[in-house]
Protein backbone atom coordinates (compact mmCIF):
# COMPACT_ATOMS: atom_id res chain seq x y z
CA UNK A 1 0.00 0.00 0.00
CA UNK A 2 2.94 2.33 0.88
CA UNK A 3 4.36 1.50 -2.88
CA UNK A 4 0.91 2.62 -4.58
CA UNK A 5 0.69 6.19 -2.37
CA UNK A 6 3.97 6.54 -3.45
CA UNK A 7 3.39 6.17 -7.37
CA UNK A 8 -0.31 8.53 -6.69
CA UNK A 9 1.61 11.37 -4.75
CA UNK A 10 4.61 10.94 -7.92
CA UNK A 11 1.74 10.99 -10.33
CA UNK A 12 -0.14 14.48 -8.44
CA UNK A 13 3.62 16.19 -8.34
CA UNK A 14 3.58 16.06 -12.26
CA UNK A 15 -0.20 16.94 -12.87
CA UNK A 16 0.48 20.27 -10.41
CA UNK A 17 3.65 20.94 -12.43
CA UNK A 18 1.49 20.53 -15.69
CA UNK A 19 -1.12 22.85 -14.29
CA UNK A 20 1.05 25.11 -13.24
CA UNK A 21 2.20 25.76 -16.87
CA UNK A 22 -1.21 25.84 -17.95
CA UNK A 23 -2.47 28.34 -15.84
CA UNK A 24 0.45 30.84 -16.53
CA UNK A 25 0.10 30.54 -20.37
CA UNK A 26 -3.62 31.04 -19.76
CA UNK A 27 -2.90 34.29 -17.77
CA UNK A 28 -0.29 35.74 -20.30
CA UNK A 29 -2.98 35.56 -22.76
CA UNK A 30 -5.63 37.01 -20.34
CA UNK A 31 -3.09 40.01 -19.78
CA UNK A 32 -2.87 40.94 -23.71
CA UNK A 33 -6.85 40.70 -23.37
CA UNK A 34 -6.86 42.77 -20.34
CA UNK A 35 -4.51 45.97 -21.48
CA UNK A 36 -6.57 45.90 -24.84
CA UNK A 37 -9.88 46.29 -22.90
CA UNK A 38 -9.06 48.31 -19.65
CA UNK A 39 -9.27 51.75 -20.01
CA UNK A 40 -6.89 54.76 -18.77
CA UNK A 41 -8.25 55.06 -15.07
CA UNK A 42 -7.29 51.64 -14.43
CA UNK A 43 -4.89 50.90 -11.80
CA UNK A 44 -2.57 48.11 -11.48
CA UNK A 45 -4.07 46.68 -8.50
CA UNK A 46 -7.48 46.76 -10.81
CA UNK A 47 -5.42 43.93 -13.35
CA UNK A 48 -3.62 42.02 -10.48
CA UNK A 49 -7.46 41.71 -9.15
CA UNK A 50 -8.62 41.07 -12.30
CA UNK A 51 -5.73 37.96 -12.64
CA UNK A 52 -6.33 36.72 -9.70
CA UNK A 53 -9.84 36.50 -10.11
CA UNK A 54 -9.55 34.13 -13.43
CA UNK A 55 -7.17 31.39 -11.55
CA UNK A 56 -9.73 29.64 -9.79
CA UNK A 57 -11.57 29.23 -13.58
CA UNK A 58 -8.54 28.42 -15.04
CA UNK A 59 -7.81 25.49 -12.64
CA UNK A 60 -11.49 24.40 -13.10
CA UNK A 61 -10.99 24.50 -17.20
CA UNK A 62 -7.48 22.68 -16.96
CA UNK A 63 -7.52 20.87 -14.09
CA UNK A 64 -8.21 17.56 -16.25
CA UNK A 65 -5.97 17.99 -19.17
CA UNK A 66 -2.97 18.80 -16.98
CA UNK A 67 -3.57 15.50 -14.84
CA UNK A 68 -4.12 13.44 -18.00
CA UNK A 69 -0.25 14.95 -19.19
CA UNK A 70 0.81 14.64 -15.82
CA UNK A 71 -0.27 11.35 -14.96
CA UNK A 72 0.92 9.80 -18.87
CA UNK A 73 4.81 10.94 -17.62
CA UNK A 74 4.46 10.14 -14.45
CA UNK A 75 3.52 6.32 -15.63
CA UNK A 76 6.09 6.02 -18.38
CA UNK A 77 8.79 7.53 -15.67
CA UNK A 78 8.22 5.12 -13.29
CA UNK A 79 8.33 2.46 -16.35
CA UNK A 80 11.64 3.40 -17.26
CA UNK A 81 12.89 2.73 -13.76
CA UNK A 82 11.22 -0.67 -13.68
CA UNK A 83 8.37 0.39 -10.26
CA UNK A 84 5.93 -1.25 -12.52
CA UNK A 85 8.34 -4.73 -12.45
CA UNK A 86 8.90 -4.56 -9.07
CA UNK A 87 5.23 -3.92 -8.22
CA UNK A 88 4.32 -6.76 -10.36
CA UNK A 89 7.19 -8.95 -8.37
CA UNK A 90 5.76 -8.15 -4.98
CA UNK A 91 2.28 -9.52 -6.01
CA UNK A 92 0.53 -6.34 -6.59
CA UNK A 93 -2.03 -6.70 -9.79
CA UNK A 94 -2.80 -3.44 -11.97
CA UNK A 95 -6.43 -3.88 -11.17
CA UNK A 96 -5.41 -3.28 -7.52
CA UNK A 97 -3.27 -0.32 -8.49
CA UNK A 98 -6.04 1.53 -10.31
CA UNK A 99 -8.71 0.50 -7.93
CA UNK A 100 -6.79 1.94 -5.61
CA UNK A 101 -6.15 5.02 -7.93
CA UNK A 102 -9.96 5.01 -8.94
CA UNK A 103 -10.96 5.79 -4.96
CA UNK A 104 -8.47 8.09 -3.55
CA UNK A 105 -9.10 10.18 -7.05
CA UNK A 106 -12.60 10.41 -7.39
CA UNK A 107 -12.69 11.98 -3.67
CA UNK A 108 -10.24 14.29 -4.57
CA UNK A 109 -11.93 14.96 -7.91
CA UNK A 110 -14.95 16.01 -6.15
CA UNK A 111 -13.84 17.53 -3.75
CA UNK A 112 -11.86 19.89 -5.76
CA UNK A 113 -14.27 20.43 -8.65
CA UNK A 114 -17.27 21.17 -6.24
CA UNK A 115 -15.08 23.20 -4.09
CA UNK A 116 -14.48 25.53 -7.24
CA UNK A 117 -18.80 24.99 -8.26
CA UNK A 118 -19.72 25.83 -5.15
CA UNK A 119 -17.68 29.24 -4.78
CA UNK A 120 -19.04 29.89 -9.03
CA UNK A 121 -15.60 29.55 -10.25
CA UNK A 122 -17.28 27.02 -12.56
CA UNK A 123 -19.20 30.55 -14.33
CA UNK A 124 -16.65 32.64 -16.33
CA UNK A 125 -15.75 35.67 -14.17
CA UNK A 126 -17.06 39.13 -15.70
CA UNK A 127 -14.43 40.66 -16.91
CA UNK A 128 -16.33 43.26 -18.90
CA UNK A 129 -20.07 44.21 -18.72
CA UNK A 130 -20.58 44.06 -22.26
CA UNK A 131 -19.34 40.59 -22.55
CA UNK A 132 -22.06 39.27 -20.26
CA UNK A 133 -24.98 40.64 -21.51
CA UNK A 134 -25.94 41.74 -24.81
CA UNK A 135 -26.78 45.27 -25.10
CA UNK A 136 -30.40 45.93 -26.41
CA UNK A 137 -30.91 42.14 -26.15
CA UNK A 138 -34.18 40.85 -27.55
CA UNK A 139 -37.06 40.18 -28.09
CA UNK A 140 -37.79 37.75 -25.29
CA UNK A 141 -40.50 35.69 -24.97
CA UNK A 142 -42.15 34.46 -22.13
CA UNK A 143 -45.35 33.05 -21.37
CA UNK A 144 -48.07 30.30 -21.06
CA UNK A 145 -50.89 28.28 -22.86
CA UNK A 146 -53.48 31.80 -21.97
CA UNK A 147 -50.79 34.88 -22.83
CA UNK A 148 -47.37 35.61 -23.31
CA UNK A 149 -44.94 38.28 -23.52
CA UNK A 150 -42.34 39.83 -26.23
CA UNK A 151 -40.46 41.79 -24.61
CA UNK A 152 -37.77 44.26 -26.82
CA UNK A 153 -35.57 47.30 -26.59
CA UNK A 154 -33.86 46.22 -23.02
CA UNK A 155 -31.20 48.38 -22.35
CA UNK A 156 -31.24 47.83 -18.66
CA UNK A 157 -32.58 44.77 -17.19
CA UNK A 158 -35.64 47.23 -15.45
CA UNK A 159 -36.24 49.27 -18.11
CA UNK A 160 -38.34 47.65 -21.40
CA UNK A 161 -38.32 49.84 -24.39
CA UNK A 162 -41.41 47.89 -25.93
CA UNK A 163 -43.59 45.24 -24.84
CA UNK A 164 -46.48 43.15 -26.55
CA UNK A 165 -48.94 41.53 -24.36
CA UNK A 166 -50.69 38.78 -26.51
CA UNK A 167 -53.61 36.49 -24.98
CA UNK A 168 -54.87 33.16 -26.00
CA UNK A 169 -58.08 31.29 -26.44
CA UNK A 170 -59.03 28.24 -27.87
CA UNK A 171 -59.81 30.25 -30.85
CA UNK A 172 -56.77 31.79 -31.88
CA UNK A 173 -55.40 35.20 -30.75
CA UNK A 174 -58.08 36.96 -28.12
CA UNK A 175 -56.15 40.82 -27.57
CA UNK A 176 -53.02 42.70 -28.63
CA UNK A 177 -51.41 45.49 -26.46
CA UNK A 178 -48.55 47.23 -26.99
CA UNK A 179 -46.73 49.36 -24.28
CA UNK A 180 -43.38 51.70 -24.64
CA UNK A 181 -41.13 52.62 -21.75
CA UNK A 182 -41.45 50.38 -19.11
CA UNK A 183 -39.83 50.55 -15.92
CA UNK A 184 -39.41 48.30 -12.64
CA UNK A 185 -40.69 50.26 -9.66
CA UNK A 186 -41.63 48.80 -6.19
CA UNK A 187 -42.30 45.33 -7.52
CA UNK A 188 -44.49 46.47 -10.39
CA UNK A 189 -43.94 47.22 -14.12
CA UNK A 190 -45.02 50.91 -14.93
CA UNK A 191 -44.95 53.52 -17.86
CA UNK A 192 -44.00 56.92 -17.71
CA UNK A 193 -47.17 58.32 -19.44
CA UNK A 194 -49.60 58.11 -16.52
CA UNK A 195 -47.09 57.70 -13.67
CA UNK A 196 -49.63 54.28 -12.49
CA UNK A 197 -49.40 51.18 -13.65
CA UNK A 198 -51.57 50.00 -16.37
CA UNK A 199 -54.92 48.10 -15.30
CA UNK A 200 -53.51 45.39 -18.40
CA UNK A 201 -50.22 45.02 -16.10
CA UNK A 202 -51.88 44.93 -13.35
CA UNK A 203 -54.15 42.15 -13.71
CA UNK A 204 -51.24 40.03 -15.74
CA UNK A 205 -49.90 37.87 -12.90
CA UNK A 206 -47.69 36.64 -15.93
CA UNK A 207 -45.97 39.98 -15.53
CA UNK A 208 -45.55 39.93 -12.05
CA UNK A 209 -43.18 37.33 -12.60
CA UNK A 210 -41.02 38.66 -14.46
CA UNK A 211 -38.75 40.58 -12.58
CA UNK A 212 -35.59 42.11 -13.53
CA UNK A 213 -33.32 39.12 -11.84
CA UNK A 214 -35.14 36.64 -14.86
CA UNK A 215 -33.91 39.29 -17.56
CA UNK A 216 -30.51 39.68 -16.13
CA UNK A 217 -30.35 35.66 -16.13
CA UNK A 218 -32.15 35.29 -19.41
CA UNK A 219 -29.77 37.82 -21.66
CA UNK A 220 -26.82 36.42 -19.79
CA UNK A 221 -24.57 33.49 -21.66
CA UNK A 222 -24.85 30.64 -19.88
CA UNK A 223 -20.83 30.38 -19.19
CA UNK A 224 -21.11 33.49 -17.12
CA UNK A 225 -24.33 31.56 -14.68
CA UNK A 226 -23.79 29.90 -12.18
CA UNK A 227 -24.70 26.46 -11.40
CA UNK A 228 -27.64 27.87 -8.84
CA UNK A 229 -28.65 30.33 -11.75
CA UNK A 230 -28.70 27.61 -14.13
CA UNK A 231 -31.17 25.43 -12.35
CA UNK A 232 -33.34 28.20 -11.57
CA UNK A 233 -34.13 28.87 -15.24
CA UNK A 234 -34.34 25.48 -16.17
CA UNK A 235 -37.28 25.32 -13.69
CA UNK A 236 -38.97 28.77 -14.90
CA UNK A 237 -42.33 28.17 -16.24
CA UNK A 238 -42.19 30.80 -18.21
CA UNK A 239 -39.75 29.40 -20.72
CA UNK A 240 -40.38 27.24 -23.47
CA UNK A 241 -38.26 24.32 -24.07
CA UNK A 242 -36.37 25.73 -27.00
CA UNK A 243 -35.29 28.19 -24.76
CA UNK A 244 -33.70 25.92 -22.23
CA UNK A 245 -31.49 24.03 -24.41
CA UNK A 246 -28.38 25.95 -23.70
CA UNK A 247 -28.72 26.16 -20.06
CA UNK A 248 -30.05 21.96 -19.66
CA UNK A 249 -26.51 21.35 -22.07
CA UNK A 250 -24.81 23.90 -19.95
CA UNK A 251 -26.38 21.76 -16.40
CA UNK A 252 -25.41 18.59 -17.57
CA UNK A 253 -21.85 19.80 -18.71
CA UNK A 254 -21.38 21.30 -14.67
CA UNK A 255 -23.10 18.50 -13.06
CA UNK A 256 -21.04 15.63 -14.85
CA UNK A 257 -17.76 17.31 -15.01
CA UNK A 258 -16.20 15.24 -12.18
CA UNK A 259 -17.35 12.09 -13.56
CA UNK A 260 -16.33 13.14 -17.04
CA UNK A 261 -12.68 13.69 -15.72
CA UNK A 262 -12.49 10.86 -13.86
CA UNK A 263 -13.80 8.58 -16.55
CA UNK A 264 -11.00 10.46 -18.97
CA UNK A 265 -8.23 9.94 -16.43
CA UNK A 266 -9.15 6.03 -16.23
CA UNK A 267 -8.48 5.63 -20.01
CA UNK A 268 -5.56 7.23 -20.19
CA UNK A 269 -4.12 5.08 -17.58
CA UNK A 270 -5.27 1.81 -19.38
CA UNK A 271 -3.77 3.58 -22.70
CA UNK A 272 -0.24 3.99 -20.99
CA UNK A 273 -0.27 0.67 -19.31
CA UNK A 274 -1.58 -0.95 -22.93
CA UNK A 275 0.91 0.48 -25.01
CA UNK A 276 3.85 -1.28 -26.05
CA UNK A 277 6.71 -1.18 -23.48
CA UNK A 278 9.47 -1.62 -26.24
CA UNK A 279 8.41 1.33 -28.22
CA UNK A 280 10.08 4.66 -28.06
CA UNK A 281 9.37 7.00 -25.51
CA UNK A 282 7.98 9.44 -27.38
CA UNK A 283 4.67 7.25 -28.04
CA UNK A 284 4.21 5.63 -24.68
CA UNK A 285 3.94 8.97 -23.86
CA UNK A 286 1.75 11.06 -26.85
CA UNK A 287 -0.28 7.72 -27.36
CA UNK A 288 -2.26 7.84 -23.75
CA UNK A 289 -2.20 11.49 -23.67
CA UNK A 290 -3.80 11.99 -27.08
CA UNK A 291 -6.50 9.05 -26.07
CA UNK A 292 -7.25 10.64 -22.46
CA UNK A 293 -7.68 13.99 -24.15
CA UNK A 294 -9.99 13.28 -27.04
CA UNK A 295 -11.77 10.68 -24.44
CA UNK A 296 -12.79 13.50 -22.27
CA UNK A 297 -13.63 16.19 -24.98
CA UNK A 298 -16.18 13.28 -26.51
CA UNK A 299 -17.26 12.60 -23.15
CA UNK A 300 -17.53 15.84 -22.13
CA UNK A 301 -19.21 17.84 -25.02
CA UNK A 302 -20.76 14.85 -26.91
CA UNK A 303 -22.96 13.29 -23.75
CA UNK A 304 -24.70 16.10 -23.39
CA UNK A 305 -25.27 17.01 -26.75
CA UNK A 306 -26.53 13.27 -27.77
CA UNK A 307 -28.80 12.85 -25.03
CA UNK A 308 -31.66 14.27 -22.35
CA UNK A 309 -32.00 14.07 -18.91
CA UNK A 310 -33.81 10.42 -19.86
CA UNK A 311 -30.64 8.85 -21.83
CA UNK A 312 -27.97 10.89 -20.53
CA UNK A 313 -26.60 7.92 -18.23
CA UNK A 314 -26.78 5.18 -20.42
CA UNK A 315 -23.34 6.03 -22.37
CA UNK A 316 -21.73 6.50 -19.12
CA UNK A 317 -22.85 2.98 -18.03
CA UNK A 318 -21.93 1.95 -21.57
CA UNK A 319 -18.06 3.04 -20.86
CA UNK A 320 -17.79 1.98 -17.26
CA UNK A 321 -18.68 -1.50 -18.34
CA UNK A 322 -16.36 -1.01 -21.20
CA UNK A 323 -13.36 0.36 -18.94
CA UNK A 324 -14.12 -2.52 -16.63
CA UNK A 325 -13.69 -5.44 -19.20
CA UNK A 326 -10.30 -3.66 -20.44
CA UNK A 327 -9.27 -3.58 -16.89
CA UNK A 328 -10.23 -7.51 -16.38
CA UNK A 329 -8.00 -8.23 -19.85
CA UNK A 330 -4.73 -6.37 -18.68
CA UNK A 331 -4.96 -7.71 -15.76
CA UNK A 332 -4.65 -11.38 -17.19
CA UNK A 333 -1.33 -10.04 -19.54
CA UNK A 334 2.16 -9.18 -18.09
CA UNK A 335 2.77 -6.19 -20.40
CA UNK A 336 1.96 -3.67 -18.36
CA UNK A 337 5.19 -3.60 -16.28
Amino acid sequence: MRAIRYTLSHCLKYTLAVLSLFVMIALVYTTTFLVSRMNDNASVMDWLMLMLAMVPHYVYLLLPYAMIIGFSFSIDAMRQRRYWLMLWIHGHSVRELLAYFGRVLIVLIVLIVGLLDGMGYSSKPQLDPTDRVVQDYGPLWLGNDEEFFQLNQIQRMDQVGQLNWIQINNHGLNQVSQWHNLSYVNGQWITDLAGETPHVLKDSKLLQAVTPKLLELMSSQAKYLTLYDLFQLASEPLLHSSQLADYHQAIFSRLFYPLDMFLALYITWLSAFYVNVHSNSQRRIAQPIAIGVLSFITIHFGVPMATTWDLIVIPYILVIYLLVFLSIRLDRHTRWV
